[in-house]
């Protein structure tokens, strides 16, 4: 891993511990992950490939979940990035497929 975060690519130290991959498993499925289906977030358990809400619908749909855990002491990284893609998406003020394309062609050339 990166010795500092503004440091050269080859200035790394050893991670002090393995990575943790954890899955959401349970004998029954939690009320939450069961309501988060419903809403058609696919953010809490298994990939969902079927045509996900537009985001404002799944941005108010997830604000009506309660969190899964106190802020800083879990990250849910696929819940992370969707929300985060909703929130750049709406403060650019264009869809996220459009933010990506215009950040990448500013840092171009």
């Amino acid at each position: 891993m990166l010795r500092r975060l503004d440091g050269p690519l080859d200035d790394t130290v050893p991670a002090r511990r393995p990575i943790t991959v954890r899955m959401f498993t349970a004998a029954e499925r939690w009320p939450v992950v069961e309501a988060a289906t419903e809403a058609r977030l696919a953010t809490i358990g298994p990939p969902q490939p079927d045509v996900p809400p537009d985001p404002d619908t799944w941005i108010a749909a997830f604000g009506r979940l309660p969190l899964l855990a106190q802020p800083g002491d879990r990250w849910l990284y696929n819940t992370g990035a969707h929300a985060l893609s909703v929130l750049l998406a709406r403060a650019a003020g264009m869809p996220l497929p459009e933010v990506l394309r215009t950040g990448s062609s500013s840092h171009s050339g």
